[in-house]
C-alpha cells in the first residue's frame, strides 16, 4: 500500500489564526498561580483553538489523530464527552499546579454540562466537533 501526503499552505482565511502567537498563548505554561478568570480564559482559548482546528480538518482533511488533542475529550459519531480528570495528562501540564489544572477542568466540565450539543448532522464529524466545542467555549465566556 502506498501512502501519499498532500501538504497545504494555510496563508489566508480563518485558519491562519491557528498559527498566530496570541491565539496560541494558552500553550505557555503560567509562571504563577492564575485567578479563576485567568483559568477560564486559558481553557476558553484552548477550546476555541480546537474548535477552529476541527473546522479546518472538516474543510481540508479526512481524519485526525485523537491522541494529539490536548483537551480531555472523547470523540464519537455525532458526539463528544469529557474524559475523567487526570493530573498526569497533557491537559494538566498546561497549568501551574495540579490543583489549578483540576480547577480548569471543573470550569470545562461545567461548560460542557451546560451545553446542549444538539448539533444537526454535518458533512463530517469534524465539522460537528467544531460546533460542539464552539458551544462549550461560549459557555466558558458566561
Amino acid at each position: 500500500m502506498k501512502l501519499i501526503w498532500h501538504l497545504k499552505k494555510i496563508d489566508e482565511g480563518y485558519a491562519t489564526k491557528l498559527f498566530d502567537e496570541e491565539y496560541n498563548r494558552w500553550r505557555r505554561r503560567p509562571d504563577r498561580i492564575e485567578s479563576d478568570d485567568e483559568l477560564k480564559e486559558r481553557v476558553f482559548k484552548m477550546v476555541e483553538y480546537y474548535s477552529t482546528y476541527f473546522q479546518l480538518i472538516a474543510d481540508e482533511s479526512s481524519y485526525f489523530i485523537p491522541g494529539r488533542i490536548i483537551l480531555p475529550v472523547n470523540f464519537y459519531r455525532h458526539g463528544i464527552s469529557l474524559k475523567k480528570f487526570d493530573d498526569q495528562s497533557k491537559f494538566a501540564s498546561f497549568f501551574y499546579t495540579k490543583e489549578q489544572a483540576k480547577m480548569a477542568y471543573l470550569f470545562l466540565e461545567a461548560a460542557y454540562d451546560n451545553a446542549k450539543l444538539d448539533i444537526p448532522e454535518k458533512k463530517s464529524y469534524s465539522a460537528e466537533y467544531s460546533l460542539m466545542l464552539k458551544e462549550i467555549a461560549q459557555n466558558l465566556e458566561k
